[in-house]
């Protein structure tokens, strides 16, 4: 993947999650960028990073990031790291069972920014526990 279609990630997340606020009332794009600096210089990964929870978060469809150019192997992994209706055990589960190169290495950036320390918002214990746990497991 080249940089331009890194940018485009990046300019399709920050439309995509315009307005949204996290748990702690910050634009909910921060921890997006977050994540991205998590996942280290890796373009794929920082497009994957970028484009984590546009599919559960927002209308956004497979089909709208890939008739907005972005390339189908990112879609896919974006497409893995979209929770479904499973529980969220299964969904971890499902996620270390592909080992896919792309979606594990982008939640555990995702894990461990929910988990970090400096974070404004407390987790509830059941939430930190679920995540080290989920974090655990894909390590």
């Amino acid at each position: 993947m080249d940089a331009l279609t890194l940018a485009l990630a990046e300019r399709l997340a920050r439309s995509a999650h315009s307005g949204q606020k996290d748990k702690a009332g910050a634009p909910y794009i921060h921890h997006v960028a977050r994540v991205v600096q998590g996942v280290g210089a890796d373009l794929d990964l920082q497009a994957v990073a970028w484009l984590h929870d546009v599919l559960e978060d927002t209308p956004m469809q497979p089909g709208d990031l890939v008739a907005a150019g972005i390339p189908v192997p990112i879609v896919e992994a974006v497409t893995l790291l979209t929770r479904g209706p499973e529980r969220y055990k299964e969904y971890i589960e499902e996620l270390f069972r592909t080992q896919h190169p792309l979606a594990v290495p982008v939640k555990m950036a995702d894990l461990r920014d929910h988990l970090r320390a400096d974070s404004p918002y407390v987790l509830p214990s059941s939430a930190r526990r679920r995540y080290q746990r989920a974090l655990d497991r894909l390590s």
